[in-house]
């Protein structure tokens, strides 16, 4: 089969209509559920969603949009949630969060924008909470505050220093809401240890 053309199942439903080239998917087409809705609407090679495209759900809303190599999501795509809420925008490799890109809450609001690898935070990135407000600047590893970093509270910088593991660990500064250092010097998993000085709220003065 090469050119244009439909193929249907055994029991005679329509699963795909578009272009062949030796048999197989190769081309623009579409992809059908069973129940007749369309699963997959853009760019094939050899069988594999490849180059533009938009892929459903069951209920007819947008899963993912944007571009697929070898049958994953790869370069820059939308990724949906069953009721039509952004989950993800940004770059894709083999079918994972890779590179620049924005993940929301729920509710539209942005949850991180920065960099991934592999599905998770990685690099520098802004992480914020439900309500869109700005928490944390900084650096990630394995989706946790890894490195150096700035956490905030709405939105008064509370923290600025490094980070392990999702806690302030090693050199850094803690500040009172008034703005003023609050202490500086040595932490341990959140908590101060070691060296270090701390300041007093109404003058500054340690």
């Amino acid at each position: 089969l090469h050119g244009y053309g439909k193929y249907f199942n055994k029991d005679g439903i329509l699963i795909y209509e578009g272009s062949f080239k030796n048999g197989l998917y190769y081309g623009i087409g579409s992809l059908f559920y069973e129940n007749g809705s369309i699963l997959y609407k853009g760019s094939f090679k050899n069988n594999l969603y490849h180059g533009d495209g938009i892929l459903y759900y069951k209920n007819k809303n947008i899963q993912y949009s944007g571009n697929f190599k070898d049958g994953e999501y790869h370069g820059n795509g939308i990724l949906y949630s069953t009721i039509k809420k952004i989950q993800y925008k940004g770059n894709w490799k083999k079918g994972k969060k890779n590179g620049k890109g924005i993940q929301y809450h729920s509710n539209g609001e942005i949850m991180y924008d920065g960099i991934w690898k592999n599905d998770y935070w990685q690099g520098y990135g802004y992480f914020y909470t439900f309500e869109g407000k700005k928490i944390y600047e900084g650096n990630f590893r394995l989706s946790l505050r890894h490195g150096y970093g700035t956490y905030f509270d709405d939105p008064h910088i509370r923290y600025l220093g490094y980070w392990r593991n999702d806690f302030p660990y090693g050199h850094g500064i803690s500040f009172f809401r008034n703005g003023k250092i609050e202490y500086e010097g040595k932490w341990k998993q959140g908590y101060r240890n070691g060296k270090g000085t701390l300041y007093c709220k109404e003058n500054g003065k340690p």
